[in-house]
């Protein structure tokens, strides 16, 4: 059984946006735009309520034991305050609050950057899982990140206590998955950003967050 493409629902032209002061995770938050009126339905793919832009991995079976890749892509702005460093994290949970989630890949070392300087970026990481190890774990050679086009290294964590059938045992936010039963969802993948050093110029714009 093949994995079930997502994509959630930015682009270049209409972004997520965060930024500001401060120096703690920032993670991109949901398009509240097009949060469903009505509470009770079924939520699209990637969309808690007051929570953060997610990838909700349903736990009907569909990834069980199948490889899947997470692919984020956008760019990220740095403001005028000496020394500023960049740093970019994907993680399982449904807070707006990094220290929250659970972290599952994030640059090696932070990224030493240029004052009032924008740069690209994109990581692409492949993951696998099985309810019987409870474990998903990312692939070191098949996982990438690069920087103003440079290659990053990455420090990978594995996630344990994952099931890909039932989400009972997993904690995750009980948002329903579009096409899955209600119970909640396997993983809930995230991501955001941290500057180094605070400066209210800082910003970073979420192009692309999808899975294939």
């Amino acid at each position: 059984m093949s994995s079930p493409n997502q994509a959630y629902p930015v682009s270049g032209v209409s972004p997520l946006i965060i930024g500001g002061t401060g120096t703690a995770i920032k993670v991109f938050p949901a398009v509240s735009a097009s949060l469903p009126v009505n509470p009770a339905q079924p939520l699209p793919p990637g969309q808690l309520v007051g929570g953060p832009a997610a990838m909700l991995i349903p736990a009907n079976g569909a990834y069980e034991g199948q490889p899947f890749c997470l692919i984020m892509s956008g760019t990220v702005t740095v403001g005028g305050t000496a020394s500023p460093t960049i740093n970019f994290v994907i993680q399982n949970g449904s807070s707006l609050t990094g220290t929250s989630n659970t972290t599952m890949a994030t640059l090696t070392a932070p990224f030493a950057a240029t004052i009032s300087t924008s740069y690209d970026f994109n990581a692409i990481i492949t993951l696998q899982g099985d309810s019987l190890t409870g474990k998903v774990v990312a692939s070191p050679s098949l996982s990438a990140a690069q920087i103003n086009g440079a290659n990053q290294a990455l420090t990978l964590t594995a996630l344990t206590g994952i099931s890909f059938l039932s989400a009972a045992s997993t904690g995750q936010n009980p948002a329903v998955h579009k096409g899955n039963s209600p119970g909640g969802a396997a993983l809930s993948l995230v991501c955001g950003v941290t500057f180094g050093v605070s400066d209210a110029a800082n910003s970073a714009s979420l192009m692309s967050f999808f899975i294939e």
